[in-house]
């Protein structure tokens, strides 16, 4: 499969077109809209992690769910066992095998590089305060919007950037990658998403057994 950054070469060499501030708030606004509108969400995940010495990359399959305000679910099919829980300040983190993490995520604003608080601050519309931490770069290309996202405040030892792919009419996000230096990445992608159903609120609570390990 061609990869995010592939997909971003590729457009910025044709005919995509660099969007201003001006040309580009109306896809904010709209975008923003549809998520704040979005009381549930549900979504096919692949997750595909890249990393330098790796010889192939580490592929993990499953679904994402969010239920306004606060809560998140990413739940793996492969590998079988895993998934991650946000719920309010709340992270729960479980490896098949391994005992339950739980931790409390850090005071204040998340920072959109941090994965799961990313995917939770664009559900909630996050995306407007992007601004103050990034500097944006948006390109159309046909029938998708690239957001391409760098810190501005530079940390040479973790050069981030996050590469974003929205599906143009219907706002849909497709992808995320979060890149760190040349060779080592963090993809999600995203298919046959679902909105505004009902989401049962057990989907965000750690079962009991795991919470007893």
């Amino acid at each position: 499969m061609v990869s995010i950054c592939g997909l971003v070469l590729a457009a910025l060499t044709h005919a995509a077109t660099p969007l201003n501030d001006t040309e580009r708030k109306p896809y904010i606004d709209a975008f923003v809209r549809k998520q704040q509108e979005t009381q549930t969400y549900e979504a096919l995940l692949k997750q595909t992690l890249r990393l330098r010495g790796l010889k192939q990359p580490v592929e993990s399959e499953g679904r994402v769910c969010y239920k306004a305000p606060g809560s998140l679910l990413l739940s793996f099919s492969k590998p079988a066992g895993d998934y991650l829980i946000v719920t309010g300040p709340d992270i729960y983190l479980k490896k098949a095998n391994r005992p339950l993490v739980h931790r409390k995520a850090v005071a204040g604003p998340a920072r959109p590089d941090q994965n799961a608080r990313l995917l939770l601050s664009l559900f909630q519309g996050g995306a407007l305060d992007w601004g103050a931490l990034f500097g944006i770069d948006m390109v159309r290309d046909d029938d998708q919007l690239i957001v391409t996202m760098h810190p501005k405040q530079v940390d040479a030892t973790r050069r981030v950037r996050i590469d974003n792919i929205i599906a143009l009419p219907s706002d849909e996000l497709r992808s995320i990658q979060v890149s760190f230096g040349e060779e080592n990445s963090l993809t999600y992608e995203f298919s046959d998403p679902k909105r505004n159903l009902p989401l049962d609120d057990k989907l965000f609570v750690a079962p009991e057994s795991d919470r007893k390990l």
